[in-house]
C-alpha cells in the first residue's frame, strides 16, 4: 500500500521536500537529472549575489525540486527596534521583581526590628539638605490612646477594616476635589502613607502611586495593623526635619507625647496634613488644618477655638464645612 499521500497529508511540507530530494538524487544517479552541487566550502566557490542580496545559482547548479527558497531577512531598523524593546521589557521585569522582593524582605525584618532610616528621611537629609531632629522610635503602648484615636479618626477612619486601600475614600475624595475645583483630598490610607514614607521619594507621579500600591499590599500581608500604626507614629513626617510623634512632641512642646494634654495632641494630629508649611502654633492660618483641629477637640474633649486674629484671608471658605475624613492631600513628602 502506498502511504505517500497519507504522509503528505499528515506532515505536509517536510515530507514533500524529502521526497523532492530523493527524486533528484535518483535522477542524478541515473544521469537523467541535474547535478546537485557540493557545499560551497567543499568546492571553494562562492555563490554570486544580485545587488538586492539574493543568491544566484552558479552555472550547472539547479535548485532541488520541492525546496522553497529562504525568505529574505527584513530591514535592520525594525529588527533593532524589536531587540531594544525586548531588552527594555526584560530590564523592567527585573527591576519590578527586585522592588517586590526587596520590599517584602524589609517588611519581614520590620515585623520585629525598627527601621534604621526611611527613604523619605534620607532624601530630606541628603537632597533637601535639612537638619534632622533626633528620631525617636516609640512603642505603640507608650502612645496615649487619645493620640492613637485622633490619628486614625482624621487620617484613616476605616484603618482596621480595609486591606490597605479604601475605595470609598478615593471616590469621595474625587467627588470633593471636583466640587472644590482643586486636588484638596487624596484618599490615602494610613498603610499607603506608611509605605511611601518607608520606601519612596517625595515626588508625585503615576509610577510612585503604582509602587506605593505594591508596597501597601505587601505591608498588609506581612505586618499587623498594630505594627503598621506603630511604624507610622514613629516615622511620619511631622515637621521640617521632624519624624515621628515623639520627636514632634519634644520639638514643639519640650516633653514626651505621653505628657501632652488634649489641646496639644489635637494640634499635633491636625498638623499631619501639612507639616512642612505650618506648626502647631500656626495651623490656624490654614482653613483645612483649623477645621481638623476643631473636629478633634469637639469630638474628644471640650471645644477650644484657636486664635483667629491672623487667619489667612485667602482661605477657601467652601472647605470650612468639610468633614475631617478622608484626609486632605498631604505635603509632597508625606
Amino acid at each position: 500500500m502506498d502511504t505517500t499521500p497519507l504522509a503528505l497529508l499528515l506532515f505536509g511540507t517536510p515530507v514533500e521536500r524529502a521526497l523532492g530530494r530523493a527524486s533528484a538524487a535518483a535522477l542524478v544517479s541515473r544521469g537523467a537529472g541535474p547535478r546537485i552541487p557540493p557545499p560551497t566550502g567543499a568546492s571553494g566557490k562562492k555563490k554570486a549575489r544580485k545587488p538586492g542580496g539574493n543568491a544566484v545559482p552558479e552555472s550547472g547548479e539547479a535548485r532541488i525540486p520541492g525546496e522553497s527558497p529562504r525568505p529574505a531577512r527584513g530591514p535592520a531598523g525594525p529588527r533593532r527596534l524589536r531587540a531594544a524593546l525586548r531588552g527594555a521589557l526584560r530590564w523592567a521585569a527585573l527591576a519590578h521583581a527586585w522592588y517586590v522582593l526587596t520590599v517584602a524582605l524589609l517588611l519581614l525584618v520590620y515585623r520585629t526590628v525598627d527601621p534604621p532610616v526611611t527613604v523619605l528621611m534620607a532624601w530630606r537629609s541628603a537632597v533637601d539638605g535639612w537638619k534632622l531632629a533626633p528620631q525617636r522610635n516609640v512603642r505603640l503602648a507608650k502612645v496615649p490612646v487619645l493620640a492613637r484615636r485622633m490619628v486614625v479618626s482624621v487620617e484613616d477612619g476605616k484603618f482596621y477594616s480595609h486591606h490597605g486601600v479604601d475605595l470609598d475614600a478615593i471616590l469621595y475624595a474625587r467627588q470633593v476635589n471636583k466640587q472644590v475645583g482643586r486636588p484638596l483630598y487624596g484618599g490615602s490610607t494610613l498603610s499607603m502613607q506608611t509605605a511611601r514614607t518607608l520606601f519612596l521619594v517625595p515626588f508625585k507621579s503615576y509610577l510612585r502611586k503604582y509602587l506605593e500600591l505594591i508596597a501597601t499590599v505587601e505591608m498588609e500581608l506581612i505586618l499587623s495593623k498594630q505594627r503598621i500604626l506603630e511604624i507610622y507614629l514613629s516615622w511620619a513626617e511631622w515637621g521640617k526635619g521632624v519624624f515621628g510623634i515623639e520627636a514632634a512632641a519634644r520639638r514643639f512642646y519640650g516633653k514626651s507625647v505621653a505628657r501632652l494634654d488634649l489641646d496639644q495632641t489635637a494640634r499635633l494630629v491636625a498638623l499631619l496634613s501639612s507639616p512642612i508649611r505650618y506648626t502647631p502654633e500656626t495651623l490656624h492660618r490654614n482653613g483645612i488644618l483649623r477645621t481638623r483641629y476643631q473636629y478633634l477637640v469637639g469630638k474628644y474633649g471640650e471645644k477650644k477655638e484657636p486664635d483667629v486674629r491672623s487667619q489667612d484671608s485667602g482661605t477657601d471658605p467652601s472647605t470650612a464645612g468639610l468633614p475631617a475624613s478622608p484626609t486632605p492631600e498631604p505635603s509632597p513628602g508625606s
